[in-house]
């Protein structure tokens, strides 16, 4: 048995059993292509052709590919392989296996998603075959086209130059015409809220190997899930740039399990952000998350609670300053590349809410990361001379730190930072780190 799997059950219909050629093969169907004295059968209903040899062709949708686990095939054919259900491989991969087989991946990069994972990892993997074409390697030298041309002249290109103009000029935006013509992975995704701000990260080499520097703490972005997936971002600030340099997600794993994977590391924290539903008290315990992890040992701010669009933005803003890991963060660049706008097909055009997905818990969790980025203090500098106690009823001026900053304001936690947590005890002029310590006692009346 031999499968051939599309995104869809409905795209392996329309375009391969219903389907025609094109060019010499114009309007010729591509199901007619098994000669006719090797079917036995054509089934409509499922999409299937028997040879007389007693082999069976079969067209599955990746979308399917679920009901039709246990079935052995012995060969598959992945076509658009970025647009599929990562599970299409997933399910069928240990049946291969069994069956000694072989599967093939035919695909146009849709940013780095799985099919960019399994095409970098198949470079070194033994038993795989990679070949990348772009336009650049396509001509038109199939045995009949290459027939139908004069003697002694060279198969012209799928795709020329001419026409690559031709789509500039009609408004194809750059980073899709290196994506679909020349296979490039550093493209964003079609409605892709991230991916365009990832790819400039990629083209300044902001994304590689990051190392973690023991002498900045460590702060973190929560995006908290029970059923659902959790995920965390691990950040350094130094001066105004952001260091991505750890992430991680899983799910269906309990609160303790994430705290514990937080205090396995060697990393120093000065905070932990979260969204206002860590506030959110439990049926069942009466609790809050947040209370919960405090009493193992994590201490979570909130971060403001402003609408979506407006956090979305604001973690646009906070990209550009990133470096990020390439290796330890692969799969939260995953998630930021592929964190889109759903799109209505009816209107033809993008809603303004994103696609909940498997990519959404990433890039919400750097979007709470990014909303704590400016109340983070590059602990870095050490200014012991600068520090001092005070009661929050002494009318003595904070001396010598920073203008405007008194004790009242600091009682009220004022700051000119709209993002700033609870009271400014810590505030920073350019390089020079500046701290106060309150004393806080009760009036007495």
């Amino acid at each position: 048995m031999y499968w051939y799997v599309l995104p869809t059950y409905e795209q392996a219909r329309l375009i391969i059993w219903e389907g025609m050629g094109s060019g010499i093969n114009e309007g010729f169907p591509f199901i007619e292509h098994f000669p006719e004295q090797l079917v036995e059968y054509k089934n409509d209903q499922r999409l299937e052709v028997g040879l007389v040899n007693g082999s069976i062709f079969r067209l599955i949708g990746s979308d399917h590919v679920d009901r039709i686990v246990g079935a052995n095939p012995v060969g598959v054919v992945y076509s658009e392989f970025s647009l599929q259900f990562p599970s299409a491989w997933e399910f069928i991969r240990p049946i291969l296996t069994e069956n000694k087989g072989w599967a093939a991946f035919i695909f146009t990069p849709r940013g780095r998603n799985h099919a960019f994972a399994l095409w970098e990892k198949a470079h070194n993997a033994k038993g795989w075959f990679v070949s990348t074409k772009t336009v650049d390697d396509t001509r038109r030298d199939s045995v009949g086209e290459i027939d139908a041309l004069p003697p002694h002249t060279e198969p012209l290109p799928v795709v020329d130059e001419a026409l690559l103009d031709e789509e500039r000029k009609s408004g194809m935006d750059e980073d899709l015409i290196q994506q679909e013509y020349y296979c490039s992975f550093v493209g964003f995704r079609e409605g892709s809220y991230y991916g365009r701000l990832v790819a400039e990260l990629y083209k300044a080499n902001r994304i590689r190997e990051v190392s973690w520097d023991p002498k900045y703490p460590v702060f973190t972005g929560w995006d908290l899930g029970i059923a659902d997936q959790c995920a965390i971002w691990f950040a350094q600030k130094v001066g105004r740039e952001i260091y991505l340099i750890d992430y991680y997600i899983n799910n269906n794993e309990g609160l303790t399990h994430y705290i514990k994977i937080c205090k396995d590391k060697p990393y120093v924290y000065s905070n932990h952000y979260a969204p206002h539903d860590i506030e959110t008290r439990e049926f069942t315990s009466g609790r809050s998350r947040r209370e919960i992890a405090r009493d193992l040992g994590i201490h979570f701010r909130v971060t403001p609670k402003i609408n979506l669009a407006e956090g979305i933005d604001y973690a646009r803003t906070i990209l550009p300053r990133c470096h990020i890991d390439k290796f330890k963060c692969d799969q939260g660049i995953r998630a930021l590349i592929n964190y889109h706008k759903d799109f209505n097909q009816k209107l033809l055009d993008f809603k303004k809410s994103p696609v909940h997905d498997k990519w959404s818990h990433g890039a919400d969790a750097f979007r709470y990361l990014a909303l704590g980025v400016e109340a983070e203090i590059d602990e870095h500098f050490q200014v012991p001379e600068y520090q001092r106690s005070f009661s929050i009823f002494d009318d003595a001026p904070v001396q010598p730190a920073y203008q405007g900053v008194t004790p009242d304001l600091i009682d009220r936690g004022m700051n000119a930072d709209p993002y700033s947590f609870g009271r400014l005890d810590r505030f920073q002029q350019g390089n020079q780190l500046y701290t106060t310590r309150p004393d806080w006692r009760g009036r007495d009346d």
